[in-house]
């Protein structure tokens, strides 16, 4: 991930032979980890599933950026001659020629290599969410961090005291909660996670008339938040106090 941060900021910056290299160091360690010469790289790339799955992605995205020098005739390849052409460019950033003589290029011309960052850049963002995306929303792993924080002693337990609606609704008050979450010491980033997780559906208060709720330290002694509720609906809509 170092690496595409560091592509992402050279992008930014518009050293896009700098940023093509980040992004490539990705790829050759994801799929061809340990090879130098040029025809096993590809071989590598070519038996890739993720890379050609990414690529409709990329080439949408790309297509967005027409302006940019060589694009269009980038997009005209096929897949494989593009990742191909990827593997090309990586070879002829390695070994520099002298002006005049054929493969030579300039450290200062960044711009001669936007189509192919930008290409590149889109390639290893694509397979990079393709693999984290699915990390973050497993309930498993999810668990397992749980798990860890509380063995490390990194977990926090939050108490939750809500008012619950009228008697109309036939609900005189509502359960309080204690809620553990992977942080040492309270934050505000943990309190939004936290009125996510109450007001989620099929969260403990998912479709309950709450007038207000407060969030206290684990012993009860501090009130860390209060959130009231300024709707008439029966859905949980509550603001900050």
């Amino acid at each position: 991930m170092s690496f595409l941060a560091k592509g992402r900021r050279d992008i930014y910056a518009g050293r896009y032979i700098d940023a093509f290299y980040s992004h490539y160091f990705f790829l050759e360690t994801q799929f061809a980890p340990g090879y130098s010469n040029p025809t096993k790289v590809k071989e590598k790339f070519e038996a890739a599933p993720e890379i050609f799955a990414a690529l409709r992605e990329v080439r949408q995205a790309a297509s967005k950026q027409r302006s940019v020098r060589r694009m269009r005739e980038l997009l005209k390849l096929t897949d494989v001659e593009l990742v191909g052409h990827l593997v090309d460019t990586r070879g002829k950033l390695h070994h520099h020629a002298l002006p005049r003589q054929k493969g030579s290029w300039h450290p200062d011309k960044h711009d001669e290599f936007e189509a192919e960052s930008l290409l590149l850049s889109y390639l290893t963002n694509e397979i990079s969410q393709s693999q984290n995306l699915p990390l973050l929303f497993d309930e498993a792993v999810t668990e397992q961090v749980k798990d860890a924080a509380k063995r490390e002693g990194a977990e926090y337990k939050y108490v939750v005291e809500a008012d619950g609606g009228s008697d109309r609704y036939g609900l005189n008050g509502l359960p309080s909660l204690h809620v553990s979450l992977p942080n040492p010491t309270p934050s505000h980033s943990a309190l939004i996670a936290l009125d996510d997780f109450i007001r989620g559906e099929g969260a403990p208060y998912d479709l309950k008339t709450v007038r207000a709720y407060t969030v206290k330290s684990t012993d009860g002694s501090r009130v860390l938040a209060r959130y009231r509720n300024n709707t008439q609906d029966k859905r949980t809509h509550l603001s900050p106090k």
